[in-house]
């Protein structure tokens, strides 16, 4: 019986009468030929350093002959990788004059150099791809590895395809190829053809012809296309091979190449069968194979073995019982050895109590007798609508089991990497980091100096919005013009940015660009149980999801770049249920305006919203956005809505949503995200749904709201002087009296766009007023869809023509006039109704006024002139 390899052992250590076999690692070069698997250089610089942290002995830099930006990528790899200490850095060259000299010239600041060179010795490559002779490829070999030892010390040669090239032809280059200064002899099995017994014998025919020559090594280089490259490459050490050619997760052209974590780990693991050991830093496998995943978008199999996510794992009964009593009775070597985090019993049908137990015991939530039946019953149901519960799950069940939880307060313990303290905020692991240009610049600025990276660019999502135009495309134009100098500037800051940190971007002319919180639903990013931050306050829009979602400051922006975690203080929880049904001509946007009016600007401040009742759950997502996204007007730092049926129809099919077996899971458990019965809140509201009538703001801040067909509020009723000044303040500002009707007020513009009501549904309802009707005289109106995806669906159906026709004008995606931007703002003085969230003075142009609304109040005010209460088009707007 062979004992476990245990952490200890993970460090580099060779038995005393073991040879060592130097690690060569090809990932960059053979790796990254694989289809789709090309990599930026930052890319290549990063998984280079982590090599080097691995302690592989060569590095195979790249083939700089290939381009331009590859002899850059090899050149900054050795002169930062290469280093005394460091690896060797090798660049791959064909046996011609020009490839070795480039490579010569890109290797050249490392400490350690080496070009490999090589050229195909079988007679189907000579015949159909050199079209050259034997004697031909024979002096190619000689002056190529003469040509590279006068450049560097070190030089590797492999004969391409010499498994199925002629024995005693391929003795002939070898030795010519030594005679000419080789000091490695590698032997590719280029298309993975040979077997095990075919490869050793192979080796050990090189290995009698190296004799002759002291200090050359003998190298193996496998392919895996019939899945031999492991096997070969260790029947190649076997044979006398002191060098092996690999890469990580075993990328490589076609099937891929031996895998370096599989040979590492079998040395190590069967030493007296080896007798051979590497250099290899066990504990950074894991590390390395994420990262490379990450850098080449190529998952790791579940099932790879070492570095895969069930290389580990344990779902039967039997095996997890045997693991549970012996951990070597199901495993030759511990997950610690190779840097994963540890054993997983995988928790599924088959599963017993014990098992539970023992996983509930190491998450820190050991139940008594009595808890832990009621909980193995929850368990069981959970299992039978899944492949496997995981710990989110399990943790969820323990808590409802001891504490009934509201729905943010699962989604924020799910997420918790270390809770806060009385003199410290809490970490909080980040799901979905959304990134615009406005608060972006001054965080990734910070990273550079600081010498940090984005932790995760996987994670993260950038778009441009708030600095873009939103003038039509003129005829014979290039694009968008960019009005100004410092929105200019912010648009290229952000796209330099992401192209250096590999962050996807959605930029000015993208199919999919818009506004941040438009297209993060709509690209199906945004998702239940999630964790989601943006510099922009307005992030709460995403709650709608079931998801816990808040803006955050830039340097915050910056922390989350590095981390992926941002420190935050644990929230309270508020409820606000709205009873009842809406009444026909009011709309999502009267009732979180009658909300805001009902308990203020600070009536919220410190809690997450989740909102529920009969009226909110007949919304649609597109209305549900709407809520949640003025959460943060009343003081919220959050809102939310529990997922529903409606919910997962909007999310299926969407590019970046679960599919197939994934969706079915997702749905499960999203299903189970909502508040618990006897949850605690420490704050409750109740609304009448039909109390609610059409609403609009009257003052300076969200919460000056109220009933457009009532009067302006008297300052002098008011209970306390601050607030009585408040209010006369506002008042001066936007030119209104106390006791003054509302509805009738002329205005000067009408705004229909931002994050609260520019999508495809919000149109669809103004444009239901507007058909057949014009803009009053003297109104300017724009309308500013909240993406470019929802302008095509808006145009498709028609929506344009009617705004057209009616005197609109018909702008393309981005925040507008919300932020008054690009010259989308009001005149001193003018008087506007916006569909935007904020009414604050300057707010859409200095000296502009802003009276808050719905679409359908927006649509009605524009027609008459006059703030208008949209029920007196009740049936226009249901044609």
């Amino acid at each position: 019986m062979h004992a476990t390899v245990d952490a200890s052992d993970a460090t580099p250590s060779i038995q005393p009468w073991a040879a060592r076999v130097r690690v060569f690692d090809t990932t960059l070069r053979d790796g990254e030929q694989a289809p789709g698997c090309s990599m930026s250089p930052t890319r290549k610089l990063e998984v280079a350093r982590q090599l080097a942290t691995l302690g592989v002995d060569v590095i195979e830099a790249g083939f700089p002959a290939a381009s331009a930006g590859e002899v850059e990528a090899v050149a900054t790899i050795a002169e930062v990788v290469g280093t005394p200490d460091g690896p060797t850095i090798c660049g791959l060259a064909r046996a011609n004059i020009r490839d070795i000299e480039l490579c010569g010239a890109a290797i050249a600041h490392a400490s350690r150099r080496r070009i490999h060179t090589f050229i195909a010795t079988s007679d189907i490559h000579i015949t159909h791809k050199l079209r050259t002779t034997r004697d031909g490829v024979l002096a190619h070999v000689e002056t190529a590895v003469r040509l590279a030892r006068t450049i560097v010390d070190d030089v590797e040669f492999s004969p391409e395809d010499a498994t199925r090239s002629d024995p005693a032809f391929l003795d002939d280059v070898l030795r010519i190829a030594a005679d000419a200064g080789a000091t490695t002899l590698n032997i590719p099995d280029t298309v993975g053809f040979a077997t095990p017994d075919e490869y050793a014998a192979l080796i050990a025919r090189v290995c009698r012809i190296a004799e002759h020559y002291p200090d050359i090594v003998v190298s193996t280089h496998c392919h895996d296309d019939l899945g031999l490259a492991v096997a070969n490459s260790l029947a190649g050490v076997r044979a006398g091979a002191r060098q092996v050619e690999c890469t990580i997760n075993g990328l490589g052209e076609r099937a891929g190449n031996a895998s370096l974590e599989e040979i590492v780990m079998a040395l190590r693991t069967r030493p007296s069968v080896f007798k051979c050991g590497t250099n290899i830093n066990t504990h950074e496998l894991a590390r390395s194979s994420q990262l490379v995943a990450t850098a080449t978008g190529v998952a790791v199999p579940p099932n790879k073995a070492i570095v895969g996510a069930n290389a580990f794992a344990h779902e039967s009964g039997i095996h997890q019982d045997g693991m549970l009593k012996n951990p070597s009775t199901y495993e030759i070597m511990t997950p610690e050895s190779v840097g994963m985090d540890g054993t997983r019993l995988v928790l599924g049908k088959h599963s017993g109590r014990n098992a539970l137990r023992k996983r509930l015991e190491a998450l820190g939530r050991p139940l008594s007798d009595d808890a832990l039946a009621r909980a193995f019953s929850r368990f069981k149901t959970a299992s039978d609508s899944s492949q496997h519960v995981d710990d989110t799950t399990l943790m969820s069940i323990a808590d409802a089991i001891e504490r009934p939880r509201t729905l943010a307060e699962k989604i924020w313990d799910a997420h918790v990497v270390r809770a806060g303290t009385t003199s410290t905020p809490a970490i909080l692991y980040v799901d979905l980091h959304l990134v615009h240009e406005v608060t972006s610049a001054q965080a990734f600025t910070q990273l550079r100096q600081r010498g940090l990276r984005v932790r995760h660019p996987d994670r993260t999502v950038a778009t441009m919005d708030h600095s873009t135009p939103t003038l039509p495309i003129t005829r014979g134009t290039m694009g968008l013009p960019v009005l100004e100098g410092q929105a200019r500037t912010q648009l290229d800051q952000l796209e330099r940015n992401c192209r250096a940190a590999g962050i996807p971007l959605y930029a000015l002319g993208h199919e999919r660009q818009g506004i941040v919180h438009v297209i993060g639903p709509e690209l199906g990013l945004t998702q239940p149980g999630m964790t989601i931050v943006c510099g922009d306050s307005h992030t709460s829009t995403h709650g709608a999801f079931g998801a816990l979602a808040f803006g955050i400051g830039t340097s915050q922006v910056a922390h989350v770049f590095a981390t992926q975690c941002v420190l935050y203080d644990r929230p309270k929880n508020m409820r606000i249920h709205v009873d009842g049904r809406l009444e026909r001509g009011v709309s999502a946007k009267d009732i979180i305006l009658a909300i805001i009016a009902k308990i203020g600007i600070g009536g919220a401040t410190g809690h997450v919203i989740e909102y529920c009742g009969p009226a909110i759950t007949a919304l649609s997502m597109d209305e549900r956005m709407t809520v949640c996204n003025m959460s943060i007007e009343a003081g919220a730092r959050a809102g939310t809505i529990a997922a529903d049926d409606t919910t997962f129809e909007y999310l299926a099919g969407r590019p970046h949503a679960p599919a197939g077996a994934a969706w079915d899971s997702a749905i499960a458990r999203w299903r189970g995200l909502r508040s618990d019965d006897d949850a605690r809140f420490d704050a409750t509201l109740t609304i009448d749904a039909a109390t609610i009538e059409p609403m609009m703001t009257f003052g300076t801040n969200p919460g000056m709201g109220m009933a457009i067909s009532g009067h302006v509020p008297d300052p002098g009723a008011l209970a306390t002087a601050q607030d009585r000044n408040a209010l006369t303040q506002a008042l001066a500002y936007m030119s209104l009296s106390p006791g003054q009707r509302l509805a009738g007020t002329p205005i000067g513009a009408v705004f229909l766009g931002s994050c609260t009501n520019s999508r495809l549904s919000d149109l669809r309802a103004a444009a239901g007023i507007l058909r057949g009707a014009r803009v009053a005289s003297g109104v300017r109106m724009l309308v500013v869809p909240g993406s470019r995806a929802v302008k095509r669906a808006a145009e498709a159906e028609g929506l344009d023509r009617v705004f057209l026709d009616a005197g609109a004008e018909w702008r393309e995606a981005g925040c507008s006039m919300c932020i008054a931007m690009n010259g989308d703002q009001l005149r001193p003085g003018e008087l506007a109704v916006s569909t935007s969230n904020r009414n604050f003075e300057g707010r859409q142009g200095p000296g502009g006024r802003t009276l808050l609304a719905s679409p359908i109040t927006a649509a009605a005010c524009a027609i008459t002139g006059v703030v208008t209460d949209p029920r007196s088009f009740a049936d226009r707007s249901a044609r």
